[in-house]
């Protein structure tokens, strides 16, 4: 839900950055997008052959930690329409076989589709591929968007409002 739910990655892609340099390395925003939803082991090992084998690593971690938990105590997590989507499917107990996958990373669209989940992507840093948007029932640009598609649903099927 990290992501989809809350809004983190642009607090994490700061923290990261910021914590980099402090360190005295440039970080660009975009290799950091090419590490969003990849496992820390396999960030860390990226970052050790972008940056060297000089790079302090786990201070750099435990840095960008700490500057993200400072960030996160100053601002607003929630993505708009949560609470209005999260009251809507408290009451659906739809079997994990008819599940719907809200997801924003590529690694999660993948790992929702090849379980069999329906999957609605809604992007934050990483804009869709080709690749994620066929593997995506909708491409959508917020979670209003996923209440508006679920309430359509409904009413085609005569379930009335949400």
């Amino acid at each position: 839900m990290d992501g989809v739910l809350f809004d983190t990655e642009k607090i994490y892609e700061k923290a990261t950055i910021d914590a980099a340099a402090q360190l005295g390395v440039e970080m660009t925003s975009a290799f950091f997008r090419s590490t969003i939803g990849t496992p820390w082991p396999a960030t860390r090992t990226r970052m050790i052959e972008v940056y060297g084998e000089g790079l302090a690593i786990d201070e750099l971690h435990a840095q960008s930690r700490r500057i993200f938990r400072e960030l996160v105590e100053a601002a607003e997590l929630l993505k708009p329409g949560v609470v209005e989507l999260v009251d809507l499917l408290d009451g659906l107990g739809v079997a994990p076989a008819s599940c719907l996958a809200l997801e924003d990373s590529h690694h999660g669209v993948r790992a929702a589709s090849s379980a069999g989940m329906m999957t609605i992507t809604v992007p934050d840093l990483l804009p869709c591929t080709p690749e994620i948007e066929g593997l995506c029932l909708h491409v959508v640009p917020d979670l209003h968007e996923v209440h508006r598609l679920l309430q359509a649903q409904c009413d085609v099927v005569g379930l009335g409002p949400l």
